[in-house]
């Protein structure tokens, strides 16, 4: 309901991975974090693909987040397999990370997503918000 609501945008939602499911995805877990870029490319892939696709974060856990593709690349280096340049972001900030597997859902990290909207999106009067992220990072 959350992410029909959102559509592509820059925010990552974590949910319980479903019962018996077991993914290198999950690293351990049982959590997974669904994102939807407002990447026109990407979403032509995973058309395509017809698919969901796993994939990790655009950089390095401390390093800023990226705003164009040769930042991911340098940030990421030889683990990055296969890249898309789809220009740069739209945003210079982090995408807004909202934890679902929680009752009432939290947001870990508000970015380019506002609290205020996704707690309209929720249904909810306010949101916990645990850590706020700042420009690039």
């Amino acid at each position: 309901r959350l992410i029909d609501a959102l559509g592509p945008g820059p925010w990552t939602i974590i949910t319980p991975a479903a019962d018996g499911w077991s993914s290198p995805a999950l690293a351990g877990g049982a959590t997974l974090g669904v994102r939807m870029p407002p990447v026109p490319t990407l979403q032509a892939v995973l058309t395509e693909l017809g698919a969901p696709l796993a994939a990790s974060s655009a950089n390095r856990h401390g390093d800023p987040s990226p705003t164009m593709c040769g930042e991911a690349l340098a940030s990421l280096g030889d683990r990055c397999a296969v890249a898309i340049d789809d220009g740069p972001t739209s945003h210079g900030l982090d995408s807004s990370v909202i934890d679902c597997s929680v009752t009432p859902p939290r947001i870990l990290r508000e970015g380019a997503l506002p609290a205020a909207e996704i707690a309209g999106h929720l249904g909810l009067a306010g949101i916990e918000v645990v850590r706020r992220a700042g420009v690039n990072g």
